[in-house]
């Protein structure tokens, strides 16, 4: 026990009790096989093995990462196929967030999911791009999968892009809530509520065409972003949520960069 958070081991899962509900995490790599098509079999095999072991079920999971390995684009839509075909067409998928980046050891790909269980705890997923977590005191927005569109010339473009995006997920979050009757009708759903941004960048570090290296025109697209893209002016980042924060005291969220071998 760490305070009043209560961890638990689950054969290759893990929970954690926050009092009203647990959540937890499975990862796993693919499997061994002959073929590419057994190894893609032995690796779903192994997710379903994962989450039975924990006692999670699917309609637990409310976000996944996978990360490829070093295969051919004919590789990966077959390891998407079959993840799609797992989860079924009954509900959406879990948000899904493609990492164009080998696993450690050498595997196919891997996958790291979030999962939610508990009393008063309810996933909601709306498409592979966003779910929504609730419990009894918030409602928690996941967004992701989201890649900027074809033909950028730079990296600040495609940030941008990427961060437009992004609010119009939102904003389709905000329309489904107040249709399930989760907000109310006046309430706006925006850049302010986020906690918290993953940027994973292809070739992070490799020169840029406008200049610098890519990662950094990444940073300057997302300050010019955060700081003007509201009529002109800055998000103001937590207000109604944090006290001291304002349109001229934005809290900014955390925000991370992660390189990529490729991919945008």
């Amino acid at each position: 026990p760490l305070g009043n958070l209560k961890f638990e081991d689950l054969a290759g899962a893990w929970m954690v009790n926050l009092g009203g509900g647990e959540r937890g995490s499975v990862s796993m790599t693919s499997g061994p096989g002959r073929t590419v098509e057994e190894q893609i079999q032995n690796g779903v095999r192994q997710l379903d093995q994962r989450l039975n072991d924990g006692q999670i079920s699917k309609n637990h999971i409310f976000k996944q990462g996978v990360a490829f390995g070093n295969i051919t684009d004919e590789v990966r839509e077959k390891i998407k196929r079959a993840l799609r075909e797992y989860y079924g067409t009954g509900v959406a998928p879990p948000v899904t967030t493609y990492v164009e980046q080998p696993p450690a050891d050498g595997s196919m790909f891997s996958i790291e999911l979030s999962a939610a269980r508990g009393k008063g705890v309810q996933v909601l997923r709306i498409d592979e791009h966003m779910t929504v977590v609730e419990d009894a005191d918030t409602l928690q927005v996941h967004i992701g999968g989201i890649a900027p569109g074809p033909g950028m010339a730079n990296a600040y473009q495609e940030t941008d892009d990427v961060l437009k995006k992004g609010r119009l997920a939102l904003q389709k979050a905000e329309a489904e809530l107040k249709r399930l009757g989760k907000i109310p009708q006046d309430y706006t759903l925006d850049y302010r509520q986020v906690l918290r941004f993953w940027f994973y960048q292809n070739d992070i570090l490799k020169p840029d065409p406008a200049g610098g290296n890519r990662y950094q025109q990444l940073n300057n697209a997302r300050y010019d972003y955060f700081t003007t893209s509201l009529e002109g002016k800055a998000i103001p980042f937590g207000e109604g949520m944090i006290p001291e924060a304002s349109g001229e005291n934005p809290v900014w969220p955390a925000s991370t960069g992660i390189g990529m071998l490729r991919g945008t």
